[in-house]
């Protein structure tokens, strides 16, 4: 049975975002024109929500108000004498229902706001927000230095209380170029030091050829600059070079078993108009590079015939532990559209190729020379090891020999496929052509069977391939859709020989 929403039931709700739209529209037009002025150099229309959210509370509060504005200056002066900010902010807000321009009444309102108690925590939340609204407000309006620096010193005190630090500093920028005060200006460069552009953390990346120190910044850097090398010192020194990397940036050409002191010097630049207040130091020592194997080819087809070895580059590691996987064809399709096709796996991975997706085929060790911190590449002869290897998609894994690893650590992978043959394919329009050469020889390959196979695993086709080594599968079963498109061609010889694309 379908449910369909009763109309009826809807209606107050269609009813009061009406009275809402209406109630916002009435107070828009009440509000007198503002007079063109020259642009203001704090970016104010950057955070108009907080403008529009204040518009909002005023439309609400102008709906329901009664008491004239005698009335409402007598509230305020009573709140006043009392010593009650908050009630005063209050009572001025009901105020500016009448009077939404009044620069001097948003600028008293902001100075109540940034002194008021909170009334409970939904209020004490909404109070910063609420002092930048009225902040920006009053600047807005305002029409003398004096204003508009203190609208913008309680603007930034608002986005200092939601810690964003980034406007915060602009508005206290800003409110000291209009004027001087010594104590903005402390509280100012004492938040430049703790929250503005600066060092956030840094790391040593010793295993780096040579090994370099990378410092993260809080904010992005200046694009403007091609050269920061004289933004920091090293002892011992001279800086090499320093590269810049998205917000980090890296001092390189360090060397093993060295410490150094380096400097980020006050002064370096940011994206945004804004310097490092004070310089970053940092002492630190790299170590030795980490014990490490892993392969030095990303290519994953290897002969059939005349095997040579699959490369492994090592480091500071005297034997490397290696295992050999082959994966069942039954399996092929959901390793090669998987995650898993020549990505790097974790112990996790290889022990369920092992058990589930296909078979251990060797495992042991091999070694290898470990001159300190130079990488040495050592080939594992496959042919010798175990004989020449059957047709199929294999994976082989590496780690240190003499460093444990956890099942869900990555290692070292090498995938590949054991063949002779090799595969090209072109769609046109009469359909996909696949072409089979024999990659010892390079001769067309005929009369081997290529199937055409869907994400789902179903056979879309079967073909042969004719003298040329060609095969052409019809252009209707490229349009398949979901699990019926078209997603693996494997081919296959008379000998077992297989390979796909």
């Amino acid at each position: 049975m379908t449910a369909h929403r009763n109309p009826v039931h809807a209606l107050p709700w269609i009813q009061a975002r009406v009275v809402w739209l209406a109630i916002l529209s009435l107070f828009a037009l009440l509000m007198p024109s503002i007079p063109a002025q020259a642009a203001k150099p704090f970016p104010v229309d950057q955070f108009s929500y907080y403008l529009s959210d204040y518009d909002y509370e005023l439309a609400k509060l102008a709906k329901d108000l009664k008491k004239t504005e005698a009335e409402l200056l007598a509230d305020i002066q009573s709140a006043e004498t009392a010593g009650n900010a908050r009630l005063t902010a209050a009572a001025i807000e009901q105020l500016l229902t009448k009077r939404p321009t009044d620069s001097a009444l948003w600028l008293k309102l902001a100075q109540q706001l940034a002194v008021s108690t909170p009334i409970n925590d939904s209020d004490g939340y909404q109070l910063p927000s609420k002092m930048i609204g009225a902040g920006l407000r009053a600047y807005t309006y305002a029409k003398t230095a004096p204003d508009e620096a203190a609208a913008l010193l309680i603007a930034g005190q608002g986005f200092a209380k939601r810690e964003n630090w980034r406007p915060a500093l602009l508005a206290y920028k800003e409110s000291l170029k209009l004027v001087e005060m010594a104590e903005v200006r402390d509280t100012y460069e004492t938040m430049r030091i703790d929250h503005g552009f600066r060092v956030a953390d840094y790391k040593v990346e010793n295993d780096a050829t040579p090994p370099r120190a990378c410092f993260e910044m809080s904010e992005p850097i200046s694009r403007t600059v091609t050269d920061f090398t004289s933004y920091f010192t090293q002892e011992p020194g001279p800086v090499a070079a320093v590269t810049a990397e998205g917000t980090r940036l890296c001092v390189e050409g360090l060397k093993h078993g060295e410490r150094y002191t380096i400097t980020a010097r006050k002064g370096l630049p940011a994206a945004a108009d804004d310097t490092m207040a004070k310089d970053f130091s940092f002492d630190f020592y790299v170590k030795d590079r980490n014990p490490s194997v892993r392969f030095a080819s990303k290519s994953y087809v290897l002969p059939r015939t005349g095997q040579t070895g699959i490369p492994v580059i090592s480091v500071n590691s005297k034997e490397a532990k290696l295992a050999l996987y082959r994966i069942g064809d039954r399996n092929l399709i959901d390793n090669v559209m998987g995650s898993d096709f020549r990505s790097q796996i974790n112990g996790y991975s290889a022990q369920d190729i092992a058990n589930q997706k296909g078979n251990l085929v060797w495992e042991g060790t091999m070694e290898t020379p470990a001159p300190l911190n130079e990488d040495v590449t050592t080939a594992f002869a496959v042919d010798e090891a175990m004989g020449q290897l059957q047709p199929g998609l294999y994976v082989m894994t590496a780690t240190p020999a003499d460093i444990e690893t956890d099942s869900y650590d990555q290692v070292a992978t090498q995938w590949f496929v054991v063949s002779d043959l090799g595969l090209s394919t072109m769609s046109g329009k009469d359909g996909l052509h696949v072409g089979l050469h024999s990659i010892a020889t390079a001769d067309p390959l005929a009369d081997v069977e290529v199937r055409l196979i869907a994400r789902n695993n179903d056979i879309l086709a079967t073909a042969k391939s004719d003298a040329t080594g060609t095969v052409i599968f019809a252009p209707g079963l490229l349009k398949g859709e979901g699990g019926l498109s078209p997603a693996l061609v494997v081919a296959q010889s008379a000998a077992s020989d297989y390979s796909f694309v």
